[in-house]
């Protein structure tokens, strides 16, 4: 099933003593893009559907979950939509809330439990940043992907994560830039113009890049302010052929592509699931 295909920010919510004796739950406002039914899946493999009112702003079902998971209160969720009519479980977190008379600047230790969960990786023994501080943020979320990854997300007020204009590379056609470490060249053909789309093939050239993806994953593409996530497969047999399937039909039609125009996907070094995009359009015969 074709999913919308914009990328979904993370929000967070703090459930009370009261949240939990409840069937439905309010989540922050602007969640428009939330699908109306979706699964909600967790690390241990519990899935629970969960209906959401766009109207009320709120999800219906998740009673279940707060009997199951024995809640009393006081915990927290963290919804991260995965680009496919659900919401996926990720990778290991942690979270630390930015308080005035706590700020946090360059560098700090991660909590206990999270060093002791990753006793042989080093490098989560202690965390350095290059930013100033983050005291305009109200949460940081950490999280320890499993393609040795890790990725910092940051929250407002409401708990919504605040989605960064592009990514570390400058959009598109940036092959002189030493930032760039990894190009992807896609050629629109006419069969990626219909109305249902069966795939859009990936070069066997980029290898280097898709084989860094497991055989059904998500990328994050982004121009500008605006941002997708696609879902990538390898398609079975000899060739192996990664193509990208649900969010294309969204992402093609976004930024008016046709045939003949080439994409271009550009990422950083170690950022092999987050692209900016740039469009070479096709200047006719």
């Amino acid at each position: 099933m074709e999913c919308s295909g914009v990328l979904v920010e993370k929000f967070m919510k703090f459930l009370s003593a009261d949240d939990i004796k409840k069937d439905e739950m309010k989540v922050p406002n602007e969640r428009s893009k939330i699908q109306a039914s979706f699964l909600l899946k967790f690390r241990n493999g519990y899935e629970k559907r969960v209906v959401f009112n766009k109207d009320r702003g709120t999800l219906y079902g998740p009673f279940p979950i707060f009997y199951d998971f024995n809640f009393k209160g006081g915990e927290m969720l963290v919804f991260e939509f995965n680009g496919s009519l659900s919401v996926h479980n990720g990778g290991l977190k942690f979270v630390r809330v930015v308080r005035d008379e706590d700020p946090l600047f360059d560098e700090f230790e991660p909590p206990y439990s999270f060093k002791k969960a990753l006793p042989m990786l080093l490098g989560y023994q202690y965390f350095v940043f290059r930013l100033d501080n983050f005291r305009q943020f109200n949460v940081v979320l950490f999280s320890y992907e499993d393609n040795d990854v890790t990725t910092v997300s940051v929250f407002d007020d409401h708990f919504v994560e605040v989605i960064f204009p592009g990514t570390p590379v400058s959009m598109g056609l940036n092959s002189g830039n030493s930032n760039v470490h990894g190009r992807i060249e896609i050629n629109v053909q006419a069969c990626h113009m219909y109305k249902c789309s069966y795939g859009v093939d990936v070069s066997t050239q980029y290898d280097s890049i898709t084989n860094l993806w497991s055989k059904t994953d998500y990328i994050s593409v982004y121009s500008g302010d605006r941002a997708w996530k696609l879902q990538v497969r390898t398609r079975p047999g000899n060739l192996k052929r990664t193509t990208i399937m649900d969010g294309w039909i969204q992402f093609r039609d976004d930024l008016g592509l046709e045939a003949g125009d080439v994409i271009v996907l550009e990422c950083a070094l170690a950022s092999f699931h987050h692209f900016s995009v740039g469009v070479l359009k096709y200047q006719g015969a």
